[in-house]
């Protein structure tokens, strides 16, 4: 699977509010993501205070168009 840039899920309000360690799943036509991330209260931005679920409806849309009509032209081979 190849992946390519198209937004950006998260952004904090101060230097501390990152995100790291992104665990991502597709569910349906969802992309969700669990990340260790923090906020004004995080030691460091390295150092998390907390675990965040963002959740990407319908990401495949975000995609390039010849890059959607690749996966469904590969869809249509696999039935």
């Amino acid at each position: 699977m190849d992946w390519c840039f198209a937004g950006i899920v998260a952004v904090g309000e101060v230097e501390q509010a990152s995100r790291h360690y992104a665990t991502l799943v597709i569910e349906g036509e969802d992309l969700v993501i669990l990340s260790r991330s923090g906020d004004a209260h995080a030691k460091t931005a390295h150092n998390g205070n907390l675990i965040t679920f963002h959740r990407v409806p319908d990401f495949r849309d975000l995609a390039d168009p010849w890059i959607k009509e690749t996966i469904n032209a590969a869809r249509e081979v696999g039935d």
